[in-house]
């Protein structure tokens, strides 16, 4: 994996890209305007008819210090 970018070189133009919010993962994440935080896609699963397969995405927004690198995202290709 290449190395990740600073915080403060992060897109706030919209642009989504993949980031180090202190998860065991990297997550989406944009930068919102309307309330000057960044908000990313945090994978959730609940349990449904007896088995943990009731999957969503929960949406978080964290001050602007929480981010702790970022990464493009990647081009996918056909």
């Amino acid at each position: 994996m290449e190395p990740m970018n600073t915080p403060e070189t992060a897109p706030k133009d919209g642009t989504t890209f993949l980031a180090n919010m202190s998860c065991p993962y990297l997550v989406v994440c944009m930068w919102n305007t309307a309330v000057d935080k960044w908000v990313y896609a945090n994978p959730q699963i609940n349990l449904y008819e007896g088995g943990w397969n009731d999957t969503f995405f929960q949406s978080e927004w964290e001050d602007e210090s929480e981010l702790k690198g970022w990464l493009p995202m990647p081009s996918f290709k056909n």
